[in-house]
């Protein structure tokens, strides 16, 4: 059975068993390291499920010599792309691994959470948002009627003539349908940038520190490169 190895954090495979065993023979493998066989969910010492056997020792009497195992053909080398270290295993007997020509389209760069955007795409995306929701919310916030001192000429005294409410209330609406796409894509792509720096897309909540929050979120997502080649949170921006 065909299983993934893990080492720091870091999934290679799959590799024939027959392979894995002769690995752990010459002593290439690591104690530490993790095995876990196509399509299962548990990961185990890659010592405990291929034990080294030690060929000074004379195997028991009593067990009859294990039957050898039946050669496996090895697996095609991959002549287009390498084996990506930094995926995890799925489910099944596949491994998803993005290509590193796939690109986010421009409704993914604007509201989705996942993925990676360089630098230069961060701000692009940050003049995008103001011309596509800033400027709108303005012009809708403008448009909000204001209430009028009026004068009553049989009592001679000012009084304060409110707008109509509904008016009001579609423009407060119309208002909102522009601001909360708006603040919804901010996250969207500030995660997008943090994921390119590698950490987790909850680094967004450093901007609710006073001061501090501003300043690093403005060094790290706007001033400093992401991660070179791929990393947990997707392929390198850079080579798309």
């Amino acid at each position: 059975m065909d299983c993934y190895i893990a080492r720091d954090n870091q999934t290679e495979g799959p590799f024939p068993e027959e392979q894995i065993r002769q690995w752990v023979a010459r002593g290439e493998l690591r104690p530490t390291d993790l095995v876990c066989p196509v399509g299962g969910q548990q990961w185990q010492k890659v010592l405990e499920r291929f034990p080294p056997i030690d060929p000074n020792l004379p195997s028991p009497a009593s067990s009859p010599p294990a039957p050898k195992p039946a050669p496996r053909p090895k697996p095609k080398p991959q002549a287009t792309a390498e084996r990506n270290p930094y995926r995890s295993p799925a489910t099944d007997s596949t491994v998803r691994i993005q290509s590193k020509s796939e690109k986010l389209t421009f409704w993914q760069l604007l509201f989705s959470f996942h993925g990676r955007i360089r630098r230069r795409d961060y701000w692009l995306l940050g003049i995008v948002v103001g011309a596509m929701f800033l400027i709108p919310a303005f012009f809708v916030a403008s448009m909000i009627p204001e209430s009028e001192v009026t004068f009553d000429p049989e009592t001679g005294e000012y009084y304060q003539a409110e707008p109509p409410q509904e008016a009001s209330v579609g423009l407060v609406v119309g208002l909102l349908l522009v601001i909360v796409p708006s603040f919804w894509s901010s996250l969207a792509i500030s995660a997008k940038r943090w994921h390119d720096r590698n950490k987790s897309a909850l680094w967004i909540l450093i901007g609710l520190v006073p001061y501090i929050g501003g300043i690093w979120t403005f060094i790290e997502c706007g001033l400093l490169a992401g991660t070179d080649g791929d990393n947990q949170y997707g392929a390198d921006p850079k080579q798309s």
